[in-house]
Formats: structure tokens, C-alpha cells, sequence
């Protein structure tokens, strides 16, 4: 059931842990990794984090077409910036039919917990059967303690991997990355595209993006460029490109400023905000001197917020 475990660096001593899917390591999240460092005090033990792949609701099919903000790999890396150690748990059918105290069974026996830090809102087990105080009466039980955590409020109402995900959909990447504390983004090789872009005197890099990555909705996005470990201004577009007559969605980012071949590169596009929708213009030269108003629009507003 244990699919890997990742760490920082190598420590001994029992855990501080908290258990869930993290999708997007948000700021209500984070709350959780602070609880976690303020209850460990000064001591050797070890933050950790009990996290699951696939995420439940892919393997259950709970949710038609459900789109991560961050992949396994991504949810990783960022969790590493918070605790000490990660530890994934293969979700499948097997464990997927622990009841709640075989679930709680099983991280005990595998690993030394002190305490487990949740929010109010946490479920565990088959069915989402357990609820904090059954949590609280298998601590008791099992010998670890238990410290329940407010939910993170934000203008309102609670910071949810949800919420954030109906905001990346529909564009509002501002709002999306005011609840995660970073920088939306997405990580993909360079794929050869359909050199409209070169055509228009504005090359871009097409990506290939991992299954289950989420996308925003079509529109130009300001954003930042990843490229060997450099960053750069950019110009994202997604849509079909209905000036040309395209009719296949992709994601291509014009990065300002850089010369050179990107071709079967990983490269990184960090989302800032979205200029506009995407529009069918009446002809090439409209679409060209959009697309100039645009990077000039991109590098100003950046060159505001240097200042």
C-alpha cells in the first residue's frame, strides 16, 4: 500500500503527521503544516504528511473528467517546502475498503505517530466513514494524540481544493492564486505545433501536458516562463485559434524576450492573471497587432510591479 516515501533529509523520531490529498497545497493547508510545526516544538520528530495516488475521487469516478491542480509529482515538491516528509499510499481497491480503524491501524503499525493534526471537516476510512471524533477515540486507543484545526476562511468561506479549482477553470487566476499562496502553473515537454505562431512573427512553444492537469478556460494569460532554471515574461494563449481556423484546444506560450530552440524541453508556466478571451478577428494583421498590444500590455503591468 506504501508507494513511496519522500523526505528532505534522513531523521529518526516519531511523527507529527497530517492525512489527505492536498490537491493544490493551498493556504488552508498550510495552516495544517504550522499546526504541525508549533505542536512539534523543538524536538527531532519528523512532519509528515500521509497522501494518496491516485487521487480517490479519479479512482472512485466520483467526479466526470475531475482535473488536478497539481500531479503527484507537483504535490510532492510543493509539500517538501513545508514538512519534512511525504508519505504516498497506493489508493486502490485494497485500501480503499479499510474501515476507518483499519486505515488508523495500518499507519500505526507502519509508522511512530505522536500526534495527527486535521481540520473540522476530515473523513477517513470506506465511505468516508470516520470523522474527527471517532479520530480522537482511536487516538486514544492507538496512543497518539489529536489537535483539530479551524478552517481556513477566506472572504467568507473555507478554502477548498474545489473552490480553487472552479476558479482556475473559469479564468480567475488572481482570485486561484490568492488561496494557494503561489503561483498557479503548469509543467510540459515542447511539442511540435502548427508554427502559426512563427508565421505570425510571435513563436511559441506548444505543451504537452500530464493526464489530469487542469487548464483554465481559453484566453490569454499573462505568465512567467521556467526554462533551465531562468525566468521569462510570457504571453500564454489557450483555445482553438479561430482567426486561423484552428479547431483543436491547445496551450502555447510566446516567452518575450528569448531566442532560441525549445523543442522536447520541460519547461514551466507560471499563471499571473488573464488579459482577455480568446477572439476571432477579421483578419491576420488585427490578430498580429493584438498580439503586440498584448506583450506590450504583459511587460509594462510587470515592470509596474517591480517598481
Amino acid at each position: 500500500m506504501i508507494r513511496g516515501i519522500y523526505r528532505k533529509e534522513n531523521k529518526n523520531g516519531s511523527r507529527f503527521l497530517t492525512i489527505g490529498t492536498f490537491d493544490g497545497v493551498h493556504l488552508g493547508h498550510q495552516l495544517l503544516f504550522k499546526q504541525l510545526k508549533k505542536m512539534r516544538k523543538d524536538s527531532e520528530d519528523l512532519i509528515s504528511v500521509v497522501t494518496f495516488e491516485p487521487h480517490p475521487r479519479i479512482f472512485f469516478k466520483s467526479i466526470e473528467n475531475l482535473s488536478l491542480i497539481t500531479i503527484i509529482e507537483e504535490r510532492i515538491r510543493l509539500l517538501l517546502e513545508h514538512v519534512d516528509e511525504v508519505i504516498v499510499l497506493q489508493f486502490d481497491e485494497s485500501l480503499s475498503k479499510l474501515t476507518p480503524e483499519e486505515f488508523i491501524n495500518f499507519l500505526c503499525s507502519n509508522f511512530k505517530i505522536n500526534t495527527i493534526v486535521e481540520g473540522e471537516n476530515f473523513h477517513f476510512g470506506r465511505k468516508k466513514g470516520g470523522d474527527v471524533n471517532l479520530l480522537k477515540e482511536l487516538g486514544n486507543k492507538f496512543g497518539f494524540n489529536v489537535d483539530i484545526a479551524n478552517l481556513y476562511i477566506f472572504d467568507g468561506v473555507p478554502i477548498s481544493s474545489s473552490r480553487i479549482r472552479r476558479l482556475i477553470i473559469s479564468g480567475k487566476i488572481d482570485e486561484a492564486n490568492k488561496l494557494l499562496g503561489w503561483d498557479f502553473f503548469v509543467s510540459g515537454e515542447v511539442i511540435h505545433g502548427d508554427r502559426i505562431g512563427t508565421f505570425l512573427g510571435f513563436p511559441t512553444a506548444n505543451l504537452r501536458l500530464p493526464e489530469y492537469k487542469i487548464v483554465p478556460q481559453s484566453g490569454v494569460y499573462s505568465a512567467e516562463v521556467e526554462i533551465a532554471g531562468e525566468r521569462y515574461l510570457g504571453a500564454l494563449n489557450i483555445g482553438v485559434k479561430p482567426t486561423v481556423g484552428g479547431k483543436r484546444r491547445s496551450i502555447e506560450v510566446h516567452v518575450i524576450n528569448f531566442e532560441g530552440n525549445l523543442y522536447q524541453e520541460v519547461i514551466t508556466v507560471y499563471f499571473k492573471s488573464k488579459i482577455r478571451d480568446e477572439i476571432k478577428f477579421d483578419s491576420i494583421a488585427a490578430l498580429k497587432k493584438q498580439i503586440k498590444l498584448d506583450i506590450e500590455n504583459i511587460v509594462r503591468t510587470s515592470n509596474r510591479e517591480k517598481v
